[in-house]
């Protein structure tokens, strides 16, 4: 079973609807770091599913998979600068369970 590694999000693949894709991180450093920053958790099998980015994440693939039902899908695929950035945990301190809160103070 594939669970999200979105900390807080429940999806998994015996719940998935039929529009939600699970995505491994990304290879590249900066983008992978960008990623386990946002969602709270990192590991070599985590993935984090399809409700954590926008529909500009994604880029049009052609190839196209049969479903169980016959039917043909075009298959999600993310643009590789995409980042999660919908439905993510808040930030909280380490070990103390505090959130973080930004001031900004004019001089």
């Amino acid at each position: 079973m594939v669970c999200c590694g979105v900390a807080g999000c429940k999806n998994n693949s015996r719940n998935k609807t039929s529009d939600l894709s699970f995505f491994a991180l990304p290879k590249e450093v900066n983008i992978r770091s960008k990623w386990i920053d946002r969602c709270g958790r990192k590991g070599k099998s985590t993935r984090i599913c399809s409700a954590h980015f926008r529909d500009e994440d994604y880029e049009i693939s052609y190839f196209v998979k049969k479903s169980v039902m016959g039917r043909q899908a075009a298959r999600k695929k993310l643009k590789k600068e995409a980042v999660p950035s919908l439905n993510l945990p808040s930030l909280t301190l380490p070990r103390q369970g505090k959130h973080i809160i930004f001031c900004f103070v004019s001089i």
